[in-house]
C-alpha cells in the first residue's frame, strides 16, 4: 500500500518500511471502550473460627466442614490418589466414619465453637442434619435482622431532644480539666456533642479501658444536658466525681 497524493494520515498514525504499511489495531477498528470489570469477592468468614495453619489443630479437637458439619480432627494421612501421595486431614464423624480433605482445602474447615471438644455433636455423614442446621440458623439470622430494622425504624421515626450548647459556659467548664485530650477521646467527645444537638434519639456506647478517659466525655455530655435543663446521673465511681458532677449541675 502507497502514500497517496490526498492521504492525510500522520508519520504518527502509520509506518511505511518500502513496500509495506503497519497500521495500528486502532486505525483498522476504531477506539474501543474500556470496560472495568467488577471484582467478585467471596464471602468473608470468622477470622476467629478459620483455622489459618495445621498447627491450629490438636488430635481429638472438634471442628467445622462447610458442607458435612461437625467432625473431630484425627491427624494427617498420607494417602496415594491417581499414583500420587497427597496429605489429608482426617476427620472423625458419627459412626466412626471418616472424611478425608484435602491439605489444600484448609479453608472449608474451622474451629468448632459450641461445647467442648468431647461434648461436640458429631454430625453423620449422608444424612441432612447439617443442611437442615444451617438452613434453621440462617432463618434465625434473618429473623434477628428484621427484628432489628423494625426497632431502628421505630427509633428513626421518633423525635428527640436536641440540646443547645452554651459555647462560653461549656469553655470554661472544659478548661477545669487538667490532662491533654487524646485523639480517640476528643473524636468520642465530639460525637457525643453532635448527637445531643441532633433532634434524633442518641443512640452511643462509649467504651474503653480503665483510664482512658470515659469518665469526661460523660462529664461534658452532663454539663451540657444541665444547662439545657436536661439533667443526666452519669454514675459517678469517685468522690472527686460527684464533687464535679455537683459543680456541674
Amino acid at each position: 500500500m502507497s502514500e497517496g497524493a490526498g492521504d492525510s494520515r500522520t508519520p504518527q498514525d502509520t509506518e511505511i518500511s518500502g513496500a509495506r504499511a503497519i497500521i495500528a489495531e486502532s486505525q483498522l477498528f476504531g477506539e474501543r471502550a474500556k470496560q472495568s470489570r467488577r471484582r467478585k469477592y467471596k464471602k468473608t468468614r470468622d477470622a476467629e473460627s478459620t483455622i489459618q495453619s495445621l498447627a491450629n489443630l490438636h488430635q481429638g479437637a472438634a471442628v467445622v466442614h462447610e458442607d458435612h458439619g461437625i467432625g473431630r480432627y484425627q491427624g494427617l494421612k498420607t494417602l496415594s490418589v491417581s499414583g500420587i501421595e497427597t496429605e489429608f486431614l482426617c476427620i472423625e464423624y458419627a459412626n466412626q466414619d471418616k472424611l478425608y480433605v484435602p491439605v489444600s482445602s484448609l479453608h472449608l474447615i474451622s474451629r468448632y465453637a459450641g461445647a467442648s471438644d468431647e461434648n461436640a455433636p458429631l454430625h453423620r455423614l449422608g444424612s441432612d442434619r447439617w443442611q437442615r442446621t444451617r438452613k434453621k440458623a440462617q432463618q434465625k439470622i434473618h429473623d434477628i435482622a428484621v427484628e432489628l430494622l423494625e426497632i431502628q425504624a421505630r427509633r428513626e421515626a421518633l423525635k428527640g431532644f436536641g440540646h443547645e450548647l452554651a459555647l462560653d459556659e461549656y469553655q470554661s467548664f472544659v478548661s477545669d480539666f487538667p490532662f491533654e485530650e487524646t485523639p480517640d477521646q476528643e473524636n468520642a467527645i465530639q460525637a457525643v456533642i453532635e448527637d445531643m444537638q441532633s433532634s434524633r434519639p442518641m443512640d452511643r456506647i462509649v467504651c474503653g479501658d480503665v483510664g482512658f478517659g470515659k469518665t469526661e466525655v460523660s462529664m461534658r455530655a452532663a454539663f451540657i444536658a444541665a444547662s439545657s435543663a436536661r439533667i443526666k446521673d452519669p454514675g459517678a465511681p469517685t468522690r472527686q466525681t460527684c464533687c464535679k458532677v455537683r459543680l456541674a449541675v
